[in-house]
């Protein structure tokens, strides 16, 4: 097919069916129902067309090849993260510049080597390695991987002394934690149950339990009888090895919410490491006696005692403690109370040692406030709070462990400055490097971030991060970005597109809308199922903000967000798309009508509704994005972008709204509706499809938005 000349819009033809549907007594037109069939070849000739449509219109982007060149050079030359030692072994990631994807490394006793790189497994670059999971003893370790981005991981077995596997892959899984059982000869997992089991689940993964060397089709089912659980598992250990902790039920639904423990040792004194030892346990689960419709999980047990954090009766958070021999009956002791302006994330228990100002144990706990995390220690015995420690600035933190008896380890960053690995000593007042800093990114003292709040359609404050270049003339080409859904926290970390943005001149603007986790649990409740429009007006409010307070003009005003963000994105472009010059939806949820039978959608029916219930069907017609599409309306420019092999959210979402906001708009010829597609998935990818998708981004923005580089 040949492109049209520059000026004419010339969108590929796309058939617009006569196609309705009745639910409950109320036919809904879905005139692109073909473009669902990906593989068809109507949909491939459409699809091909859009690429050439695409690849015309970003080489009329100036800015292209500077942001190209901006994102890498903003890359650390060398990231160290999420240290874990197990026996006399350290493992940790090793992210380089030079690198598509990131390499596992194991230190042993001073002595550093790769233990796997997936380029060396695999040369397309089309590999990832999602997780590791060492054994206690640090002898063996399970490893997950995907590839091209994929929902589905592969784990196997190694042996880190030799680096060989030493057990058949084992698939069926998403992503699945691992939990091993002391010695190392068997671990816990989730995934699909062997046939001859007859256990089942939503989407068909239970926990099962897999010695290594045997077939999969041998792993057993540990789930308890008394399982109420309509949603997916989780698998994790406690610190010492010891202790099995299984979660189960959808976290959005109160009715199926479960916490189980269970003690991994052997009921014997055999010897760790001895075969005796590796093939002992049976297990006996039960249940925390915590309030089914809270979101609870045991962070440590440690002296008969078990300390888990939990939103029952604290919308926000709290740490409760108990004995491990009533757990399942209670009562439970709080520790640490909930914050009224802040939320509880995370915490370690460390224990303190003579000559230190604090010889007793202490908790080191980790809270969000309007996502700034904030560090606190605070007494074991009674919760009591001690000290705050400071962080190096209003940023993220992640992958808080203990690392030692008395000391714990987490990762910061913040919108100027990337990742660098800390430690925090018992007694001790602040953190310290916990290795070396190693890039070539340094933090700059231009780019300052403000957090404030904005009132939304209702009155209610919502939290607004902006990201600019001190001093910044305004009003300035501004992206806002949003999300809002299950309960997930935009954290200020580090981000090259953000930076790179900034520096160029621009705005980068972040509001917590309703639906994600901002201000805890009762935020997103605030924006999910009959209450999930309040996220659309949340962000309609915060573009009328950055309007009204002069930091952009309309023209100067892009909206970003990827997969629930581009539902939300593509819900405020058809409600108010005048208030929009450009917008990019990234693998969005749009056909809310439809979005239960395409990729997993079934799986979210507790975070925005179902159409098989009348009342649901109402509401998600009602804000479905794709069904909002009015002919003869002048809408924003917009980038849609999507992977072909994504697995979570379909790419038919994407192409059936560009297909109906290409023939819909009424806006001049040069802003245009433009489909980005690439043959990956949902998940990780390579690093230089991610530089690449955020430079194509970025370009789009600046020529829309007037941004000079």
């Amino acid at each position: 097919m040949d492109l049209p000349p520059e000026g004419d819009v010339g969108y590929p033809p796309a058939e617009r069916l006569d196609l309705y549907e009745d639910f409950h007594g109320v036919r809904v037109h879905d005139a692109y129902r073909w473009l669902e069939e990906a593989n068809a070849p109507t949909t491939l000739r459409w699809r091909d067309a859009q690429q050439q449509l695409f690849a015309a219109e970003r080489a009329r982007w100036p800015a292209g090849g500077h942001f190209g060149e901006a994102l890498r050079e903003l890359l650390p030359e060398r990231l160290e993260m999420g240290a874990v030692t197990r026996g006399r072994r350290e493992f940790f990631w090793r992210l380089e510049r030079h690198r598509e994807h990131p390499v596992l490394m194991v230190n042993e006793e001073g002595t550093e080597r790769v233990l796997a790189d997936p380029a060396a497994l695999d040369a397309t670059g089309n590999l990832s390695i999602t997780a590791w999971h060492p054994s206690l003893e640090g002898d063996r370790l399970a490893l997950q991987f995907v590839r091209g981005g994929s929902e589905n991981a592969v784990l196997c077995v190694i042996d880190v002394a030799t680096g060989a596997a030493i057990d058949a892959p084992l698939g069926g899984m998403r992503h699945s934690g691992v939990a091993w059982a002391p010695g190392g000869a068997a671990f816990y997992y989730v995934g699909r149950p062997p046939a001859r089991s007859g256990a089942s689940s939503p989407g068909g993964r239970v926990v099962l339990r897999h010695t290594v060397g045997s077939a999969q089709s041998t792993d057993t089912a540990v789930m308890p009888s008394s399982a109420r659980a309509t949603g997916p598992y989780t698998v994790a250990d406690t610190v010492d090895g010891r202790w099995l902790v299984i979660t189960s039920g959808d976290r959005d639904d109160p009715d199926t919410r479960q916490v189980w423990f269970a003690d991994m040792s052997p009921s014997h004194g055999s010897a760790p490491g001895s075969e005796e030892h590796r093939e002992a346990g049976a297990l006996v689960l039960r249940p925390l006696s915590l309030s089914p419709s809270a979101r609870s999980g045991v962070r440590a047990v440690r002296d008969g005692r078990i300390y888990a954090i939990t939103t029952d009766g604290a919308p926000r958070g709290r740490i409760c403690v108990t004995d491990v021999r009533t757990a399942d009956e209670g009562p439970w002791r709080e520790l640490v109370a909930e914050s009224p302006d802040s939320t509880l994330e995370d915490f370690v228990v460390l224990d303190g040692t003579d000559g230190l100002s604090d010889p007793a144990p202490t908790l080191l706990v980790v809270r969000r406030h309007s996502g700034v995390a904030r560090i606190a220690v605070h007494r074991l015995d009674d919760g009591a709070h001690l000290r705050d420690v400071a962080l190096p600035g209003d940023g993220d933190v992640r992958n808080l462990r203990a690392i030692a008896r008395t000391s714990a380890a987490l990762e910061y960053s913040d919108h100027g400055s990337s990742v660098r690995a800390l430690r925090h000593n018992a007694g001790r007042p602040g953190l310290s490097l916990l290795r070396p800093h190693t890039t070539k990114v340094t933090s700059n003292p231009e780019v300052e971030t403000r957090q404030i709040v904005y009132p939304s359609l209702d009155g209610t404050l919502v939290p607004l991060r902006i990201v600019s270049r001190r001093g910044l003339l305004t009003p300035a080409p501004t992206i806002l970005s949003v999300y809002g859904g299950f309960g997930v926290t935009q954290a200020p970390e580090y981000a090259p597109g953000i930076r790179a943005w900034v520096e160029a001149g621009g705005v980068f603007a972040i509001a917590g809308v309703r639906g994600g986790g901002e201000e805890g649990s009762a935020w997103h409740e605030a924006g999910k199922r009959e209450k999930k429009p309040l996220t659309f007006d949340d962000t309609i409010a915060a573009a009328e903000y950055l309007v009204s307070e002069g930091r952009c003009t309309r023209t100067q005003l892009g909206l970003h967000g990827a997969s629930n963000g581009g539902l939300t994105v593509g819900a405020a472009i058809v409600r108010r798309p005048e208030l929009f010059r450009a917008a990019v939806c990234s693998a969005p949820l749009l056909d809310m009508v439809r979005y239960e039978q395409l990729g997993i959608g079934a799986s979210w029916r507790s975070e925005y509704g179902s159409a098989s219930v009348p009342e649901e069907f109402g509401q998600l017609l009602s804000f479905s994005p794709y069904h909002g599409v009015v002919p003869g309306t002048a809408y924003p420019a917009v980038m849609f972008s999507v992977f072909t092999a994504d697995d979570r959210v379909d790419p038919a979402h994407a192409r059936k709204m560009c297909a109906a906001l290409q023939h819909a708009t009424s806006s001049p010829p040069s802003r245009k509706i433009v489909l980005r597609e690439e043959g990956l998935g949902h998940g990780l990818r390579p690093l230089a499809s991610e530089l690449a998708h955020t430079a194509d981004m970025l370009a789009f923005f600046a020529s829309e938005l007037g941004l000079t580089t």
